[in-house]
């Protein structure tokens, strides 16, 4: 009922939120407000919203009227921004109405912005975002604006979200995680006399060298992945002491993990080696099955199985077989057998490895899956110096990171050619290992030297 088009027009928000009460009727069902809120609750409470793989039971598809506004909504709870992010997949006739619609359930928390139609898409969207900028001191915004082609006239200012429905599947990706890559320091906003160019000070960091789609074959992208780097070893390490593996999947992770259904969901810091389990748990189980529908090369399952033993290398196996059934190692050692013919020892290696692996097949695929969403639909890339990251999949080769004050993330923007200080804004990006405010610190530490690798500028972005 929910998903009929009626319910993703924003303008329905407004209707249903500030409603003293509502029917709603289907077919010859009349549902209340009050049961509709108990059944919301109720849903939320013992997250029906999450598939539950064990039991077979499907989820609850939820759309964010439904979810956030038919219940109990008071006016001015969220601001405008908030709203925009929240209601992302609804849609309006005139685009504008995306920003118009939800004036008045932010109230005071607007930022004075009045609905004006005599005013352009471009001079609405990036009205809106230079008020908020200036309102919260901070660079926030500039993590919902999705850039599809920079070259594309009608998309300029490119820093200005747009608010498209269409973007919902590969906007806010690093939206929630509370970065702080500029140490939470003030915004630094030059005033231009130009309302499309956002002047912003800020650090360059690196330049992009090489990079990789992360498509809609995961089996496909972590090899993918795995690959730029090992043809970029030298480089890569420059920047990270640690192992491949883990950079790789801490990188399409973002650092992070959430819990909790829909609503509720929390967003928060790893704090152990459980994603390694559950990438084991997915690589091998994609082997296996590519191994009995034989529907997988052999050369692509050899891949994988490089890479368990290269997560299993970074953790503690027990010291004993957790597959303990002759049935299990009699599998394992065909399966072994079928990828090495002519290499005993490496069988005999791999099935000691293999039978010591104590991973959860059930659901530590489907979490691993999970884990990596922020990285969906964005391209993996490796810098100059050797970090590891993903961003906007507009990104190429020469376009460059840099951290701008008051920004969480880092950005990746690309020099126009015309002026040193003009760079087209392609969006957000996640570095591995420049997240917490670590080239604030190197900045900061250089700023006596006078071979100062990283320097302050003005960025001038279109």
């Amino acid at each position: 009922m929910l998903s009929v088009p009626y319910f993703s027009r924003v303008w329905i928000i407004q209707e249903v939120a500030v409603a003293s009460d509502f029917a709603l009727l289907w077919g010859d069902i009349t549902i209340t407000k009050q049961e509709f809120r108990k059944f919301r609750l109720a849903a939320l409470y013992y997250k029906l919203s999450d598939v539950d793989v064990e039991k077979g039971s499907p989820g609850v598809l939820w759309n964010p009227v439904a979810l956030l506004f038919m219940g109990h909504y008071k006016v001015g709870g969220d601001s405008l921004l908030h709203l925009l992010s929240s209601t992302l997949s609804t849609n309006a006739t005139d685009a504008r109405d995306k920003i118009f619609a939800l004036i008045g359930l932010a109230g005071s928390r607007s930022y004075g912005i009045v609905p004006d139609y005599s005013r352009s898409e471009a001079e609405v969207f990036s009205g809106l975002a230079r008020s908020v900028i200036v309102a919260e001191s901070n660079l926030d915004i500039l993590d919902h604006s999705y850039v599809e082609d920079p070259e594309d006239p009608e998309r300029r200012p490119l820093w200005a979200p747009r608010w498209h429905a269409d973007d919902d599947s590969h906007k806010h990706y690093l939206i929630n995680y509370h970065f702080t890559a500029s140490r939470d320091g003030p915004v630094v906003l030059v005033p231009s006399r130009n309302e499309k160019v956002l002047s912003l000070r800020g650090i360059q960091v690196d330049s992009i060298r090489d990079m990789c789609d992360r498509g809609t074959e995961l089996h496909q992208d972590i090899p993918a992945v795995f690959d730029m780097i090992t043809r970029n070893m030298e480089v890569f390490r420059k920047g990270y002491d640690s192992d491949i593996i883990r950079t790789i999947l801490l990188t399409m992770m973002a650092g992070h993990e959430s819990s909790g259904p829909m609503i509720n969901n929390v967003i928060t810091r790893l704090t152990n080696d459980g994603y390694i389990n559950n990438f084991i748990s997915f690589a091998l189980q994609f082997k296996i099955h590519s191994h009995i529908s034989q529907d997988g090369g052999e050369p692509e399952q050899r891949r994988y199985l490089e890479l368990v033993r290269l997560a299993a290398n970074t953790i503690s196996l027990p010291a004993e077989p957790c597959w303990t059934s002759s049935e299990d190692f009699e599998f394992l050692e065909m399966m072994l057998n079928t990828l090495y013919p002519h290499d005993l020892s490496a069988v005999a290696a791999d099935l000691d490895m293999l039978s010591r692996i104590d991973c959860d097949f059930v659901m530590g695929p489907q979490r691993f899956e999970d884990l990596i969403q922020a990285s969906h639909g964005s391209k993996m890339f490796l810098t100059e110096t050797g970090y590891v990251g993903f961003g906007p999949r507009c990104m190429r080769p020469g376009d460059v990171v840099c951290v701008l004050f008051g920004g969480g993330t880092p950005y990746v923007v690309r020099p126009t050619g015309v002026a040193d200080e003009y760079y087209l804004f392609l969006g957000p990006a996640y570095v591995q290992g420049l997240m917490d405010g670590e080239a604030i610190d190197a900045w900061e530490k250089g700023k006596q030297n006078e071979n100062q690798e990283i320097q302050e500028k003005l960025f001038k972005l279109l």
